[in-house]
This record gives structure tokens, C-alpha cells and sequence, in this order.
């Protein structure tokens, strides 16, 4: 009899075999520690190969190569979009926002170096990820995929995106439930977006395949945000340290399902016209499994 495997285990290994792929590339695009400016360029490689999921480059790689695209082509802007994730993870631990002196089990990065350093090194990143996407090759994607690509993530990482969601985290002390949705879908839901979209349009999908799949990926942005507060808040109680916040409310996990099932729809639609997004559908999967 064939062994049973836990839902969400394979995934896993295919997430991190993908994790290793974008840091081996992230390694070779980021400035050499010893370059001038030493502290900066540091500080850079300590924010951007700091241990993650990679999660939002696997989505962008995952998309495109379901849609015809070597993931080899659309690493540039896999990487360009970590770099966005890395600086707004820095800038949000900083004392004026979040002031969270620890990340990913290390040292925040103006611990680690300086509030200074840490700031340029957002500003630094924030700029690599845009020269990144300048380097998407031409001659691999579609025509005007890479200009359309970069306009995703512009306004995902934007005002109207990522930093517009962390100002108004700042704005409202304490938002309801209908605020805090429209926080995550923007701080979180929007570079999930990106991802999604991004990948469709480097692959040469259209603009309505591009929309329609980045429709899932806010949407899995949004799922993903709650099971990443439930298992805070998780952690926070077993230290008895944490009260639960407004996001882990007692039907969060509730929540959760009926938002991840809603991704999955969105999915199951585009695999009726004729779509194979396999691996999404395993990474809907993976997040169920950690509820």
C-alpha cells in the first residue's frame, strides 16, 4: 500500500527547492558585501537572503511557468519582487512604525546595523527591484510583458498598495473588521496580486487572464495574512505574553476557510477555460493544512 502523505508536504518541498532557486539568483543580482559602501551593501544582502518562504516570487514563478513561461525568464522580476518585500519588512521594523526588534529569528536590520542604514537599505532595495525588472530579457517574454509587469508591481508596492496599507495601519489605531480586511488586502493581498499578475503577463496571457489571476492571488494574500496572525497570536498565547488582536477574533480560522475558498473558485474558473494551475491549487492546499 502507498504511503500516505500529509496535505501540504510535498508543497513544502517544492517551496523550498523554489526558495533556494530565487536566493542563488537574489545572491548573483545583490551588490557584494565588500563593494563599496561595505555597510550598506551589508546591510542589503542581510535584508534580502534573510531565511523566508520566498512565497511571493513562487506564486509570480509558479503563474508563469503554468502558462507557458521558463522560469528562468521571469526570475528577474521573481527577485524584483522579493526585493520589494524585503525592504517593506525592514521599513516596517522600524521604531517609527512597527519597532519590532526581531525578524525571522534575527536581529531587525536597524539592530542588526542602524536606523540609518536600515532606512537606505529599504531605499536601495526598493530601487534594485525596479532595475531588476529592466533586466527581464525581451527576447524571452512577450511583447510590452515586462513594461506591464513593472506597472503591477509599481502600484502594488505604492500608495495605493503596500505603503498605502502600512499608513493606514498607522491611521487607525483601531480599525474594525471591515478596516483591518482592507489593510491586509492592501499591505499583504496587493504584492500577492502583483505576483499573480505579473507572472500572466511576462507569460503573454492578456490583461483579462492577467486581472483574473490577480484577483486569486489578492485574494490568497488576504487567506495567507490570517493564518500568519493566527499563528502569532498562537505563539504570543503560549508565551503568555500577547493579547489576540482584532484579526485572530474567535472565527478567524472560519474566516480563513471561507476566503481560501474562495480562492480556490476563482481558480477552478480559470481552469475551465482551460487553465492548468496545479501548483496554486496545491499551495491553497499547503495554507489549509496550517490552519
Amino acid at each position: 500500500m502507498a504511503e500516505q502523505v500529509a496535505p501540504g508536504v510535498a508543497f513544502t518541498a517544492g517551496l523550498k527547492a523554489r526558495a533556494a532557486e530565487v536566493d542563488r539568483a537574489l545572491d548573483t543580482y545583490l551588490p557584494r558585501a565588500d563593494e563599496p559602501p561595505r555597510r550598506l551593501h551589508e546591510a542589503m544582502r542581510y535584508g534580502a537572503l534573510a531565511p523566508g518562504k520566498r512565497i511571493r516570487p513562487f506564486v509570480l514563478l509558479a503563474t508563469a511557468e503554468a502558462l507557458g513561461l521558463k522560469a528562468a525568464a521571469a526570475m528577474p522580476a521573481a527577485c524584483a519582487m522579493e526585493c520589494i518585500h524585503a525592504y517593506s519588512l525592514i521599513h516596517d521594523d522600524l521604531p517609527a512604525m512597527d519597532d519590532d526588534d526581531f525578524r525571522r529569528g534575527r536581529p531587525s536590520c536597524h539592530k542588526a546595523f542602524d536606523e540609518a542604514t536600515a532606512i537606505l537599505t529599504g531605499d536601495a532595495l526598493l530601487t534594485l527591484a525596479f532595475d531588476l525588472m529592466a533586466r527581464v530579457q525581451p527576447g524571452l517574454v512577450a511583447p510590452g510583458a515586462t513594461l506591464a509587469a513593472a506597472a503591477e508591481l509599481g502600484v502594488a508596492a505604492g500608495s495605493r498598495g503596500m505603503v498605502g496599507g502600512q499608513a493606514l495601519e498607522l491611521e487607525w489605531a483601531k480599525p474594525d473588521d471591515k478596516a483591518l480586511e482592507t489593510i491586509h488586502r492592501r499591505k499583504t493581498g496587493a504584492l500577492f496580486r502583483a505576483a499573480a499578475a505579473m507572472g500572466a503577463h511576462l507569460a503573454g496571457a492578456g490583461a483579462e487572464v492577467a486581472a483574473r489571476l490577480g484577483d486569486f492571488g489578492e485574494t490568497f494574500g488576504l487567506a495567507y495574512q490570517i493564518v500568519d496572525d493566527l499563528q502569532d497570536a498562537a505563539q504570543d498565547a503560549g508565551r503568555g505574553t500577547g493579547v489576540l488582536a482584532l484579526t485572530v477574533a474567535p472565527d478567524a480560522a472560519e474566516k480563513a476557510e471561507a476566503v481560501i475558498d474562495d480562492a480556490r473558485r476563482r481558480l477552478r474558473a480559470l481552469a475551465a477555460s482551460g487553465y492548468r494551475l496545479t501548483a496554486l491549487d496545491d499551495m491553497l492546499d499547503w495554507l489549509r493544512a496550517t490552519l
